[in-house]
């Protein structure tokens, strides 16, 4: 069995930078659908229904993670 070629593998979580922030500032992926769903769905209660089936992670969770992004790249909390 060869091993597998890493120079050419996608990252697990590839990175991104979010409009408006620092080049040092990147979040995943995983972390911008997170922001955006939370952002969707704030107007209509934070849809806690749909967390589990959308992300596969509990509301309490999704909810930890969120304030955790936002608390570590303040850029993506910015109204302005």
């Amino acid at each position: 069995m060869r091993p597998r070629d890493t120079r050419t593998a996608a990252p697990a979580h590839p990175r991104t930078r979010a409009p408006g922030q620092k080049n040092g500032d990147v979040v995943t992926k995983d972390e911008l659908a997170m922001l955006d769903f939370a952002v969707k769905w704030a107007p209509f209660g934070g849809g806690d229904e749909h967390i589990l089936p959308e992300f596969g992670i509990f509301p309490a969770v999704f909810y930890r993670r969120l304030q955790r992004l936002l608390t570590h790249h303040p850029t993506l909390n910015d109204t302005g």
